[in-house]
């Protein structure tokens, strides 16, 4: 009896093929989907390396995010560079956009600052799919997730 020598060396390549693509989409942290039940149950981290919600003291300083000739979208948006948590100084302090106490937005109030805090975050802006072909998109609208400082009170 003859045996069919492309049979085995068909199968074999198919299941390899198969194995070899689906494993790399399962493997890949990019094409892993994650839904809102998997946030709650497991919890994600900010730039602080807390739980999104856990109110820390954060130190830092409050400033205009505009400087001239930048995007006008950051024009009387104040930022707040955290370099250090509950006393401990950032390997890496970060800079954020902040909500809450509105009192730190004004200008007299930027410069050095000791705040109660917790990081959030959601999904912003609009998708470009939204828009015709032909209509124009503006800048910095693009769908995308932000995480900022929620400021409960300065201290």
């Amino acid at each position: 009896m003859m045996k069919n020598p492309f049979g085995l060396a068909f199968v074999i390549a198919a299941a390899l093929f198969l194995a070899g693509s689906n494993s790399a989409l399962a493997q890949s942290p990019k094409n892993v989907p994650v839904g809102p039940h998997e946030i709650s149950e497991r919890g994600i981290v900010g730039h602080l390396g807390l739980p999104f919600g856990k109110v820390v003291v954060a130190e830092g300083e409050i400033y205009d995010a505009y400087t001239p000739g930048g995007p006008k979208s950051l024009e009387g948006r104040p930022m707040i560079k955290v370099t250090h948590v509950n006393g401990v100084k950032l390997a890496k302090p970060f800079s954020s956009f902040f909500g809450g106490d509105s009192t730190l937005r004004k200008k007299e109030n930027f410069g050095k600052v000791k705040v109660k805090c917790y990081e959030t975050c959601g999904c912003e802006g609009i998708a470009f799919e939204a828009f015709e072909k032909d209509e124009p998109v503006p800048a910095g609208v693009d769908l995308h997730f932000a995480i900022w400082l929620v400021i409960v009170k300065r201290l």
